[in-house]
């Protein structure tokens, strides 16, 4: 029995001897880990939000990290290296996707697996799609994805901000050509005061919920939901949200600098930068016109385009312009 004892001792050394070393070494590699990464932060609307790249998903082309609070979210972008495909335009494809486990919760027997993407996901990948988008350059149609990930949620801070800002962090990092960086910003308007990126339950008492995407030099995507808001504070709201968004730019700018990877060179077809530049030199003055008048309203102004489209495309027939 004594010896039984002794024995049963030894074991129980060696266990708490493996178990520490165990836990040693998984402090090791995370300090390994968190050593090869890069962070930048950037202050927005009196809360931190912190860019990291250099931790997660390393065999994507680009990935960052993006939390403010204890909202965190992963976006991923990785773009073909081969032309698989004969369009002509830039095949992006964006997926923004929310997890049972950002929350601390697996589901029960019959929803096991994760659903479809529901309404929110969908309409947070349109975002981060018209915010992103219109940066790539033109001729670029190698395929090309974007992924956004929920790690963590906190309740408080929404996390398709931080989806749009990340997709723009990762298009940065990478080395798809791109011509970023975009800051996104949500402004809400409570007791005549806007507040740049609400909390939920501010936004909840707010009568305006503005959502802003804007690079260095103009601005990119707004999406707003109002209820009786002025003209005038409207407009202060897209003009603030402008200003933070710069903030946001420059945070990105540094994290290319100190982890950004060479932009690799494509090939652009000739046949469509000669069509292009004759569509632009032929049209562009009647579109834009239309397109400015602000009496109309957006069905009339699409009204209004067709005729100059159907112009273009009989007077450059024959000339391969399947992009009209």
């Amino acid at each position: 029995r004594a010896l039984r004892d002794a024995g049963r001792g030894h074991t129980m050394i060696r266990t708490f001897q493996h178990g520490s070393l165990l836990l040693r070494s998984r402090y090791f590699f995370n300090w390994m880990r968190r050593l090869n990464s890069t962070s930048v932060e950037v202050e927005v609307g009196g809360r931190v939000l912190t860019f990291t790249t250099g931790q997660l998903a390393k065999i994507a082309d680009g990935a960052v990290d993006v939390q403010i609070g204890h909202t965190s979210v992963l976006v991923t972008a990785v773009s073909s290296l081969d032309r698989m495909s004969s369009n002509d335009f830039t095949p992006l494809r964006v997926d923004y996707r929310e997890k049972a486990a950002a929350v601390g919760r697996i589901p029960g027997t019959f929803f096991r697996r994760e659903m479809r993407a529901g309404d929110r996901e969908v309409v947070t990948g349109r975002a981060i799609d018209r915010s992103v988008r219109p940066r790539f350059p033109a001729g670029y149609t190698y395929d090309t994805q974007i992924i956004g990930s929920l790690l963590s949620v906190d309740g408080v801070n929404d996390p398709d901000i931080l989806s749009i800002n990340g997709a723009s962090a990762a298009l940065m990092v990478s080395d798809i050509p791109w011509n970023g960086p975009v800051g996104a910003v949500r402004v809400a308007k409570n007791d005549n005061r806007l507040i740049v990126n609400p909390t939920k339950k501010e936004l909840l008492a707010s009568d305006l919920d503005l959502v802003v995407a804007s690079a260095s030099d103009r601005i990119l995507m707004i999406e707003a939901v109002a209820s009786d808001v002025d003209q005038a504070a409207f407009y202060d709201a897209i003009e603030l949200g402008h200003q933070e968004g710069q903030k946001i730019v420059e945070a990105m700018n540094e994290l290319r600098l100190l982890a950004g990877q060479p932009k690799r060179t494509f090939q652009r077809s000739e046949i469509r930068k000669t069509m292009e530049e004759e569509a632009i030199r032929r049209y562009s003055d009647q579109v834009m016109e239309i397109l400015t008048d602000t009496t109309k309203r957006k069905i009339e102004s699409q009204r209004s385009v067709r005729p100059v489209r159907e112009q273009a495309v009989q007077e450059l027939q024959g000339k391969t312009c399947y992009w009209l």
